[in-house]
């Protein structure tokens, strides 16, 4: 399984990372864990985001549909603070395939965050 590492520096926030795509043809689902680089980082706010888009089929990451990862089902996207994620980090396993993940962000003091995705067979 292939393995993918997307990094989002204070730079670039607010904003959205790169986009890892995945492989959704081979049927596998995808694990993604997000973490602060710098611990005891005082403000960071992130939403993992995730698209049924294939990115080479509808031309790129700006004409793809984006959804917000939910803690709870039928809920908005969960924004993930770092006072709730701290050094631990946020971890969420894809149950179906996914065509592609990032990072959205609106607050980051300090960092980078850096998203770490397995499988879906991706590239």
């Amino acid at each position: 399984m292939p393995s993918q590492t997307i990094i989002l520096s204070s730079a670039n926030v607010p904003g959205v990372s790169g986009a890892s795509a995945l492989d959704w043809r081979g049927g596998k689902p995808a694990t993604v864990s997000i973490f602060v680089s710098t611990t005891g980082t005082s403000s960071a706010a992130v939403q993992l985001q995730y698209s049924l888009d294939d990115l080479q089929i509808v031309g790129g990451t700006s004409r793809a549909f984006w959804s917000g990862v939910s803690s709870a089902i039928g809920q908005p996207a969960t924004t993930f603070n770092a006072s709730t994620f701290g050094v631990d980090g946020i971890f969420f396993q894809f149950l179906s395939p996914v065509a592609a993940v990032r990072m959205n962000s609106t607050a980051l003091s300090s960092g980078p965050l850096t998203m770490k995705i397995l499988g879906g067979d991706g590239g």
